[in-house]
């Protein structure tokens, strides 16, 4: 294991079974991941602790699961975390171009599934991916295009909320909220029926307690 974990949640024999069984009914046994930052990054924040949290349960449940990142200061290129496997490799835009060819030329070995997690610039998976495979969508980043690159800020906001949805109206869409999917809909044009809504939960950290 190499750096931070996720705390999880207790997942039962019957959970990791069930699991099981709806990979094996997809057939579904290797799963590759694409994310902008890894959990160990300093950056890291809530989309990564998602993502990490889902790849840890996946791989407790008996499936492969690689994430692929950008890399980091003093971070390893390849190393494992809560069973799965993680490659950290270019720059925070060289990541982009970097793990598409990778996935096209076979580089990070086979894979049954793609989860694309986008987080303002899209991998743009459906372009070239052509198995099953999701899209994890958070929310728009709208205005924080500008808050972190000033003016050129618009032109990362143009190619979110306008130019990179075109690619995505027929691919499965995953939001973890009611208002982002309000937001995926009418500022992206994703369609209703692409989108699913699957909420977080809570951290096992967070428990009611005193009076």
């Amino acid at each position: 294991m190499t750096g931070p974990s996720v705390v999880l949640p207790e997942l039962s024999e019957a959970g990791r079974s069930r699991l099981r069984e709806l990979a094996d009914a997809a057939g579904i046994r290797r799963i590759h991941m694409l994310g902008w930052r890894d959990l160990e990054d300093p950056e890291a924040g809530g989309s990564e602790v998602h993502a990490s949290t889902v790849a840890a349960l996946w791989a407790a449940a008996g499936l492969e699961v690689t994430m692929r990142s950008s890399a980091g200061v003093g971070l390893s290129s390849v190393g494992f975390r809560d069973g799965y496997r993680v490659i950290r490799r270019g720059s925070r835009y060289g990541v982009f171009p970097r793990a598409v060819a990778a996935e096209v030329t076979g580089r990070h070995g086979p894979a049954d599934a793609l989860v694309e997690i986008w987080n303002g610039v899209p991998f743009l998976s459906p372009l070239w991916w052509r198995g099953p495979r999701m899209v994890w969508l958070h929310h728009v980043h709208g205005p924080m295009w500008n808050m972190a690159l000033g003016p050129l800020g618009t032109m990362g906001r143009i190619f979110e909320e306008r130019v990179a949805p075109r690619w995505y109206r027929k691919v499965p869409v995953v939001t973890l909220s009611r208002s982002s999917e309000t937001e995926l809909v009418h500022q992206l044009g994703i369609p209703p029926r692409r989108l699913g809504v699957v909420e977080p939960g809570i951290d096992p950290r967070f428990r009611p307690g005193g009076a």
